[in-house]
């Protein structure tokens, strides 16, 4: 392996450059499109995980859980639009990993909590919490190693919550197990194949660019020859004068002009 891909080498675990400098650049490369797109997700994640609240209040009418369950999710989403305008402003990967998890745990968090509320409503908020999974690998941008620790508290912490309240079977909690591993598994392995086709992609750009460069100075320098082959050909070293026939040459030139 030459030192070029040892340094563009990529780890098959968490799809991030071996080298930290690397990878590094590569995060503040993506900088502005992450802030971008982190702001949108969140909020339309945000939208999706108020409008929950009519199915709160069919379920629950004009009771203290629905209050609860109304103010819960009203913590939720004014949290996540505060993070999505500061991510907005301040997002980075490079240097602000942490701000990006947040609010996933934040979510992850609020859904945990549903099951508390509505523990009869089990099996609908199983699609949720997929869905949820999912949001978390392929929409929300965040780092592999982001998304699959709070995909995996989200999934842990669904599954004690639906035996500790809802009262779920072995085999119902087995096949939830069973579900919500599958989910992680197909939003990690997506997740990887994009971090990884995306950081081949900047290897690539950037290999580009540093042949270009030395194509420039290769120009450059050819061009430094041929100017000091040109001086030497018309001016004589010692006297620093024109040499006949470069004299010759010019006088001609003159003459013709003149005539």
């Amino acid at each position: 392996m030459s030192l070029q891909q040892k340094y563009n080498d990529i780890n098959w675990l968490t799809g991030q450059f071996r080298d930290s400098r690397l990878e590094a650049s590569y995060r503040d490369s993506i900088k502005l499109r992450v802030r971008h797109d982190s702001r949108l997700a969140l909020m339309l994640v945000s939208l999706i995980f108020a409008m929950f609240a009519v199915i709160d209040y069919n379920l629950l009418g004009h009771s203290t859980d629905f209050f609860t369950l109304i103010s819960m999710r009203a913590v939720v989403v004014s949290s996540c639009v505060v993070l999505a305008l500061i991510l907005g402003r301040v997002g980075n990967f490079s240097r602000k990993p942490l701000l990006h998890a947040l609010p996933l745990w934040v979510l992850a968090a609020g859904i945990i909590s549903i099951v508390p509320l509505r523990p009869e409503s089990l099996y609908a908020q199983i699609t949720a919490v997929v869905v949820a999974i999912m949001a978390f690998y392929l929409l929300i941008p965040s780092l592999l190693t982001i998304a699959s620790w709070a995909s995996g508290f989200l999934s842990v912490g669904f599954i004690v919550a639906s035996v500790a309240y809802a009262e779920v079977s072995v085999p119902t909690a087995t096949r939830l197990v069973l579900l919500l591993i599958m989910a992680n598994i197909v939003g990690y392995c997506a997740l990887l194949r994009l971090e990884i086709l995306q950081r081949k992609q900047f290897s690539l750009l950037n290999e580009e660019r540093d042949q270009n460069l030395a194509l420039q100075r290769e120009v450059e320098h050819r061009k430094s020859l041929e100017a000091q082959l040109r001086r030497l050909a018309e001016r004589d070293t010692l006297t620093e004068l024109d040499t006949r026939s470069h004299f010759i040459k010019r006088a001609e030139a003159l003459l013709e002009r003149a005539c």
